[in-house]
This record gives structure tokens, sequence and C-alpha cells, in this order.
């Protein structure tokens, strides 16, 4: 019987540990490290071809850019831009642009020049809809200072009965976005004044509908679908500032084999093979590819 009592309570504190005891169970809100978590487990366990297309809203008629992402997780990724036949451009003119991701680093080719290393974007995108752990989703919004500096600290876990009672997260809050109940995480906005970043998780199906920047760019996400070993994964998405929209579409998904993948992501390679970038002289899309890219 002792044993028994000694392996309820021992369960009792790990279930309330991750928010998900008595008192967890009864609270509205859920810890962002919870919330964060469910998000990860929709973000696939393969690595994954993703091609897609990014229409710009020119002064003239729209561009469209053609995306090849290779993507291991959210810190692994490669990019190959092209232009398709139905871009926009010019028959004379092309298009091309290629980064490596890895280790907090972007590896690209420069316009019209070789290839150049920097630290990887605050504003970087795509990997938000990639990290495959919580605590890589809530790293990365510490590091684009969506959230605040003190928002990713690790909580203790409570080694006796006493110890045990729901602490509400200052920075996760229930709301809306576009009628859909999302969890929201971030400062609220003043009253007045400028947008504060924040993040828009849907409620029932721990999705990611909306980012804000500090910027107060922004990233809508919508149509989901499921996609191979686990992936839910936008088949629309808009990215906004100042007076520009963008819109991505997914034109398919598939996942690679582990043989296919394993000289991906390998920089000496990327680095000996790759050629100047070139893109149009719009600074619409130079800014996206500087920016978001």
């Amino acid at each position: 019987m002792d044993r028994f009592i000694g392996h309820f309570l021992q369960l009792t504190i790990s279930l309330l540990a991750l928010g998900f005891g008595i008192e967890g169970a009864v609270a509205a809100i859920p810890q962002s490290q919870t919330i964060a978590a469910r998000v990860a487990r929709g973000h696939g366990k393969n690595t994954y071809v993703i091609e897609q297309e990014v229409q710009f809203r020119t002064s003239a008629e729209p561009l469209v850019l053609r995306e090849r992402w290779l993507v291991e997780n959210g810190e692994r990724m490669r990019l190959t831009v092209t232009a398709p036949t139905t871009s926009g451009l010019k028959a004379a003119d092309t298009a091309s642009f290629e980064a490596l991701y890895r280790d907090g680093k972007r590896i690209y080719t420069e316009l019209n020049s070789g290839v150049k290393t920097t630290n990887v974007s605050q504003e970087f995108v795509e990997g938000f809809f990639h990290m495959r752990s919580g605590k890589s989703i809530l790293t990365a919004l510490v590091k684009s200072q969506i959230v605040p500096g003190d928002f990713f600290r690790e909580k203790s876990k409570p080694t006796k009965i006493e110890q045990i009672h729901h602490i509400p997260d200052p920075y996760v809050r229930l709301g809306r976005d576009n009628g859909v109940v999302t969890w929201i995480l971030g400062e609220p906005s003043p009253a007045e004044g400028k947008l504060s970043p924040q993040v828009w998780i849907e409620q029932d199906s721990f999705i990611l509908k909306r980012l804000r920047f500090p910027s107060e760019a922004e990233v809508t996400a919508d149509r989901y679908t499921s996609y191979a070993n686990g992936l839910k994964f936008p088949r629309e998405r808009t990215i906004s500032w100042s007076d520009n929209t963008v819109t991505v579409r997914v034109v398919s998904i598939r996942a690679m084999t582990t043989a296919q993948a394993a000289k991906v992501f390998e920089v000496a390679p990327f680095t000996s093979g790759a050629k100047p970038a070139r893109l149009p002289e719009i600074p619409q899309v130079r800014e996206f590819y500087s920016r978001f890219r």
C-alpha cells in the first residue's frame, strides 16, 4: 500500500509539473512551455522538400518567385530561389538566390559576388514553422524579441505535495484572431501607440496563426494541411510590413530519405557550388530576402 501511495504521489507531482494536474486542469491558461511543446508536435519528423511560390505585389503586374526549401528542423534549412516562366520578369532577366541556415548562421549568396555569412535574421520567418521542440520555439521568440527576456526561465519542479500550486504565466492569455480562439504570447498592446510584438496560437489545434515582430511586421498563416510523419503546415501565408504585402503559397511538400538528406546541409559543398545571387531590382523583393529569409 505504501508503495502504491508513493507511486501515486510521484505521478501526481509529475503531471502537475507539466501543467495537467488538479490545479492545472482547472486553470484557464496553460504554461508557455506546455503550449510551445504542443505546437512543436505538429512540425514533423522527417527532412522535407517544400516547394512554394512567393508573390510580390508591385506597382506593375505581380512578381512571382519559386522557393525550394530543404528542411531538417527549424535550425537546419536550405533555400533555393528561382524565377518560373510565369514570374512576371522579362525574358532576359533571371532570379537566383541560395542560403544555408545552421548553427544560428545564414550562409548565403551575395548579389553579383561571392558567399557571405551572417547571424540568422531576428525576423526569419520559416524557422517558427519547423522548430521541433518547445524549448526551441520559446528560445526563438526571445531572440526575436517577440516576448520579454525573462519569458523563458525554467520553472522548478515540485518535489513535495505542498509545493504544488498553479502560478499563472504573466505573458500568456486567451484571445481571438479573426474570430478564432487563440493563446496569445507576449505583452498586451497599449491603448495607443505602437503595437506590441506577440504570437497567436490556435487554442484547440495548437498551430501558429499569426506572429508580430517588434518592427510591427506581421506573418499570418492559413489553410493548414497535414503531411507525412506529423507535419502540419499552412498552405498560405502572408508577410506584411510598411506598405508591402507578400503572399506565400505551397506548391508541394514531400519527405526526403535519410540518404538523400545526408549532404544537403554541409557547408563546404554549399560554398563551393554557390553562384552569385541575382534578384530583381525591386526594393520590396530585396528587403524581403534580406529581412525575412
